[in-house]
């Protein structure tokens, strides 16, 4: 389906109503739920139309009408819709038409009668095509603009009824936005907090996830699963939407008055998808638990439990916030001098919660809190050349706990989507043929390519070699010196039989290429001494508090750098490891 072609009057039945003699029939359009009723009037717009164009015969454009709008809402429909009012402008029949034809699109974008007259005035004056260039024309982006920028400058272009990106007019209309229109990387930067940083972009957001229309449909199919899913990780964000924070957004004096209806239009076209699409499902929640579950309880704890964190660890999380803010900037200087500030804040933030096992750190390091501040550190110790340190800590989110690559994770709506899809899982468990399936669930919050951690790896990649092996073994010693901790391990050493096999020159076999596998005669010739010992490691100043002789550590290993250095990944009080104290070089105790 060409998305710019919309179909919005399938139900109309055309039925002759009272005439005054035209041989036309006057469609008949019902006041959708919750919308105002338009009713006929002597239109008070006709001192700004252009009517150079129209030659009087009112059966001829009622029939142009008809079958355009039928077809596609955009600017020259409204515009003939406004030219057969006024030509006959006290006609009952052509009124009920235009009243008629207004309703339809009211029903559509859910604007009121009061606001949709105003608009409609505005719409069809000489003015309008004069502001829509200067409009889309004149607003540009940013010549040192981040993809951040970008993105959000190419949500506000399409909600104000321009292309995403700088040129010409693409998107006439917010009926014109549907499914997956907007930057794949929108959710992203909606999603840094609760509140958006454009409620224009969040109505956009909104469109572009819940908008998938079928072909000659003006709404989404609810009984279609996918509809469902895209419901679930969409509709938190949709029932937060706040016209006040538009109406003051758009009252910046940057916007133009075609920018402002296309932002109205806009916002109440996000607004009235959602509320279609919630009555419905409101009507299988209240048959069906599992879908009150999956589909309004689940997301909103998850967000309701992010906003919870975030108030709770808000200074350490904006830090990181910014940092990611200055990443995606102009300046590289600006992201030098973070030093210790990540890494105490992370210290402090698995301190309060006294995690007991590895896992239980890990899992923290990897939360909505953790990875953001994680993510800020990896690249700071990349860029200031702590590379020991940043290569351990992307390695860690490539890697796991030796489990695979973690999850990312982002701001509340990424929260709302993944307890959505922990609350699907359990449905799924005990329902296998529940219509949801899980290789439905997207999360429309797409992190871009361009991230921290990718900006760590480029800046920290061939800096060192990184041992699959690490140092395991008790603490011997522990010894300040001016590059860090100088970590020594006991001497283990062991004597062995020196077991002595010359070949014989008999054939045993064939291999499985056909060479022949030969016997060996052996013997024993004394003893060999085999030395264990774990060689000393040096651990950056970083990750070296709370280090004691004693305790029992294991230590992953840069073999790249001379002496060579270790991360204490897991150091535990003695050689039971029962009780662990420091994990990735913070102290948990």
């Amino acid at each position: 389906m060409n998305r710019y072609v919309v179909r919005y009057l399938p139900t109309i039945a055309l039925t002759c109503l009272t005439t005054t003699g035209w041989a036309f029939d006057v469609p008949s359009v019902k006041v959708g739920p919750g919308r105002d009723t338009v009713k006929p009037m002597k239109p008070d717009w006709c001192d700004g139309v252009d009517m150079s164009d129209a030659d009087g015969d009112v059966e001829r454009t009622f029939s142009r009408v008809e079958r355009t709008v039928a077809s596609r809402w955009d600017q020259q429909r409204h515009l003939w819709i406004a030219k057969i009012a006024c030509m006959a402008p006290s006609d009952k029949k052509v009124q009920e038409a235009v009243a008629a034809w207004r309703q339809s699109w009211v029903n559509l974008v859910g604007t009121s009668e009061a606001e949709d007259r105003s608009l409609f005035k505005f719409r069809v004056s000489s003015d309008y095509e004069k502001q829509e260039t200067e409009w889309c024309e004149g607003f540009k982006p940013e010549e040192e603009g981040s993809i951040r920028d970008k993105a959000l400058y190419g949500a506000l272009r399409m909600g104000t009824g321009c292309s995403p990106q700088y040129g010409p007019t693409v998107y006439p209309n917010a009926t014109d936005l549907s499914a997956g229109d907007a930057d794949e990387t929108l959710g992203w930067w909606i999603d840094e907090y609760t509140e958006p940083p454009s409620e224009l972009a969040r109505a956009v957001f909104v469109t572009s996830c819940l908008r998938n229309l079928p072909h000659d449909a003006q709404w989404p199919d609810t009984s279609e699963p996918y509809n469902m899913a895209r419901f679930a990780v969409c509709g938190a964000d949709a029932r937060r939407m706040d016209r006040a924070k538009l109406d003051k957004e758009i009252a910046d004096k940057k916007f133009n008055h075609y920018a402002k209806i296309n932002a109205i239009e806009t916002f109440a076209t996000a607004k009235a998808v959602y509320d279609y699409m919630a009555t419905e499902y409101n009507k299988k929640a209240a048959k069906d638990a599992a879908y009150k579950t999956v589909l309004f309880d689940a997301p909103e704890k998850g967000w309701s439990d992010w906003d919870k964190t975030y108030a709770a660890n808000k200074a350490v999380f904006d830090a990181a916030r910014a940092y990611e803010t200055k990443f995606y900037g102009p300046s590289k200087k600006a992201l030098l001098g973070c030093g210790d500030s990540f890494r105490k804040g992370l210290a402090t933030y698995l301190k309060s919660k006294a995690p007991k096992t590895a896992e239980q750190a890990f899992n923290l390091a990897i939360d909505p809190i953790g990875y953001s501040i994680w993510s800020a550190m990896a690249l700071c110790d990349a860029l200031e050349a702590r590379y020991t340190a940043a290569q351990f800590e992307i390695d860690l989110f490539s890697s796991g706990q030796d489990s695979g690559p973690v999850g990312i994770q982002r701001g509340p709506r990424l929260a709302a989507y993944t307890a959505a899809s922990k609350a699907l899982a359990d449905v799924l468990a005990d329902r296998d043929k529940f219509p949801i399936k899980g290789n439905m669930f997207h999360p429309k919050v797409e992190q871009p390519t361009e991230n921290l951690l990718h900006g760590a790896f480029d800046a920290a990649v061939n800096k060192g070699f990184i041992s699959a092996n690490p140092a395991k073994d008790v603490i011997q010693s522990v010894k300040k010196e001016k590059n860090g901790f100088l970590v020594t391990f006991p001497t283990r050493k062991r004597t062995v039989p020196n077991r002595v096999c010359v070949r014989n020159g008999r054939i045993n076999g064939w291999g499985i290429n056909g060479e022949p596998i030969y016997d060996s005669d052996c013997h024993i010739e004394g003893t060999i001494t085999l030395n264990n010992t774990v060689k000393p490691v040096v651990v950056p100043n970083e990750f070296g508090a709370g280090l004691k002789a004693g305790q029992f550590g294991e230590f992953l290993i840069n073999e790249g750098t001379e002496p060579r250095q270790g991360i204490p990944r897991m150091v535990f009080a003695n050689e039971k490891a029962d009780k662990l104290l420091i994990w990735y070089g913070f102290q948990l105790q």
